[in-house]
């Protein structure tokens, strides 16, 4: 019997052992920056500190669904004072119409255009031959100028990622739900408008083409006319972003039919989303519960103009929320913002 350490002196150093190793390694863990129980290299940060890298969304892949939450209801808050200020800076110019206008939209548009001033031409030239005059001046110039134009559109139109995870149409949606709260119709290049009532305008317009050419018996008479309408139809079935010309074209009459003459441009830009992952290490909850403690921020910067159809401007600013950071548990989320969300 041992008078100092009692009965069981072997049994009490290895109690003694296990207790100050149960209580001092999770300890040791934390001031070196490490988790407890971790077998990773010991980091170099100091205890406290963020060790999860910023998270962004404009990288693929490495932002936490948490981020992504924080940021597109950051991205809507924006878009529901975007809204609020369109609806004040809207005039009668607009009839409650917007386009949310893109280098795509622009695009369609463009190419529908230029088809309707061909076609419209193509037309009046066969009708002119049709009447007994002879064709005045072949249209061939004007005709290659056009189909030219379309080429250059099916060349240069091509639909392009963002560099951020929120895509485009994402934002869209967004601002349509929004702006459809306000009693706005949006169309934009995922929402043109009827694409059959399009398609069946643009086919009136070649079937009128193709029985204008048909009254012209002699071929003579109308060569060079001829050669112009096979270059137009040529352009129709080239390959394009939305699969051929002729659908692009489609897409560009109804969003000409959807807009009609009235109508305001809404142009936005994300300019950053994102938010950072951080793992806290409190000292004294270490030691009774080793584990880690993440908590979320998030937001995202969004700017617009928005216009008249003739491009007058109506109003425009940069907007950005940012949601602090926060377990995510049901607690209000504070937010740091340059407008005063309603």
């Amino acid at each position: 019997m041992n008078s100092r350490g009692g009965p069981y002196p072997i049994l009490r150093g290895v109690v003694r052992r296990t207790a100050v190793t149960f209580v001092l390694a999770p300890l040791l863990a934390v001031a070196q920056g490490n988790p407890a129980g971790s077998t990773a290299p010991i980091s170099k940060q100091p205890a406290g500190s963020a060790e999860a890298p910023p998270s962004s969304i404009g990288t693929s892949g490495n932002a936490s669904i948490q981020t992504e939450m924080l940021s597109y209801d950051a991205m809507n808050v924006i878009a529901h004072e975007i809204a609020a200020r369109i609806k004040a800076a809207s005039t009668d110019a607009c009839s409650q119409r917007i386009l949310i206008q893109d280098a795509n939209t622009l695009a369609q548009l463009t190419a529908y255009l230029a088809f309707d001033s061909t076609a419209k031409r193509l037309l009046s030239q066969y009708q002119h031959v049709g009447r007994g005059f002879s064709a005045g001046g072949a249209p061939t110039s004007m005709l290659s100028e056009a189909a030219s134009i379309m080429s250059a559109i099916r060349s240069s139109a091509s639909y392009t990622s963002q560099t951020f995870q929120p895509t485009a149409a994402s934002m869209d949606n967004i601002l349509e739900a929004q702006l459809g709260k306000l009693s706005f119709s949006v169309h934009s290049t995922s929402n043109p408008g009827s694409l059959l009532d399009a398609s069946q305008a643009i086919n009136n317009q070649l079937a009128e083409i193709d029985a204008a050419q048909a009254k012209i018996s002699d071929p003579s008479q109308r060569k060079d006319i001829d050669s112009a309408y096979t270059v137009l139809k040529t352009q129709l079935s080239a390959a394009s972003p939305d699969g051929t010309l002729l659908a692009t074209i489609i897409k560009g009459g109804a969003l000409k039919i959807a807009m009609s003459d009235k109508y305001c441009s809404l142009s936005y830009s994300v300019d950053g989303a994102g938010g950072d992952t951080r793992i806290s290490h409190p000292f004294l909850w270490e030691v009774l519960l080793p584990s880690p403690q993440p908590s979320y921020s998030g937001g995202a910067i969004v700017s617009f103009v928005y216009r008249t159809s003739d491009g007058n401007y109506l109003a425009g600013d940069s907007l950005r929320y940012f949601y602090g950071f926060s377990k995510l548990d049901g607690r209000k989320l504070s937010g740091a913002a340059n407008f005063s969300p309603k």
